[in-house]
């Protein structure tokens, strides 16, 4: 697994709309316009004003760029989601939703996807492509935490440029003696307003999943 190859030099939110042109750089915003000139004026999934991950994909390299570690609760399964959007209108980013399990490092899940792109494809400000949910189903938790990860796969310029918002973690745990499974009733949630910070202090980590 590679390591994290994404530059936290950039202001959060962005002070100019040149701050990105830097590959492999991103930045939390309520707009990516505001980071990109060439960008679609994209505003968040969960609401104007509020803020998700925008992201200039690199064309150097691939790897991780967002890695979580999730308390369960004594929850052995469960279902990450999240929302996803292509930023720009040529060269999609594909993805990938990774889960992990916190005491083994095992996989316990994972989903690749291309992000979707803007309709114009000749506009220098297109119209934004829609935010798509992408969800993964996860299971054989074996401790008391998974590490949730997503990973840039592809390495292309003119493009490959994309955000993420709400991401959202439900937990089912083993079943009852009744054979009946034990829902988690509150999901853990990441990237929405003010916490969105936490998440990402995290993107600095070397360790090797």
């Amino acid at each position: 697994m590679n390591t994290f190859l994404y530059s936290s030099t950039i202001p959060s939110p962005c002070t100019s709309n040149t701050q990105m042109f830097a590959e492999g750089t991103w930045s939390i915003g309520p707009n990516a316009s505001d980071c990109h000139s060439l960008w679609a004026p994209a505003t968040a999934q969960s609401g104007s004003g509020t803020n998700f991950l925008i992201v200039n994909g690199s064309a150097t390299g691939n790897g991780r760029i967002y890695s979580q570690v999730v308390n369960t609760g004594g929850a052995t399964s469960g279902t990450v989601s999240g929302y996803f959007t292509g930023l720009y209108t040529t060269q999609a980013a594909n993805l990938s939703l990774n889960v992990y399990d916190g005491a083994t490092s095992a996989v316990l899940g994972s989903f690749s996807f291309d992000t979707n792109l803007a309709t114009s494809s000749t506009s220098s400000t297109p119209n934004p492509a829609s935010w798509i949910q992408q969800s993964l189903n996860f299971t054989g938790v074996t401790g008391l935490s998974i590490v949730l990860e997503i990973s840039l796969n592809n390495a292309i310029a003119g493009g490959n440029d994309f955000g993420i918002d709400t991401l959202d973690v439900a937990f089912v745990s083993a079943a009852d003696p009744t054979g009946h499974l034990n829902t988690v009733p509150e999901p853990v949630s990441f990237l929405m307003c003010g916490s969105v910070m936490i998440g990402f202090a995290l993107l600095r980590s070397k360790r090797e999943l």
